[in-house]
């Protein structure tokens, strides 16, 4: 999880997968509302992957995530 305090990030502009594969080389698949793009330039994989390393490091920690959510989900059921 990403904490809310960090404004605005590179993960707001929509989820993608860095797909990898034994045989194969990797994959970027770009998740749209409406649709999908898979993406396979030795570039394009470059590239998600250091965003990928930029939201790793301003990630909250499992730890952390799992504290927050459970913090959520207590102030739900007081309502």
């Amino acid at each position: 999880m990403l904490p809310f305090e960090l404004g605005e990030h590179t993960g707001l502009d929509g989820s993608f997968r860095i797909l990898n594969f034994a045989r194969n080389k990797p994959v970027v698949y770009l998740d749209h509302k409406v649709s999908g793009l898979f993406l396979e330039e030795a570039e394009q994989i470059t590239f998600f992957r250091l965003q990928m390393d930029m939201l790793v490091d301003v990630a909250m920690s499992p730890a952390e995530s799992q504290d927050l959510i459970a913090q959520i989900a207590n102030e739900h059921e007081r309502e």
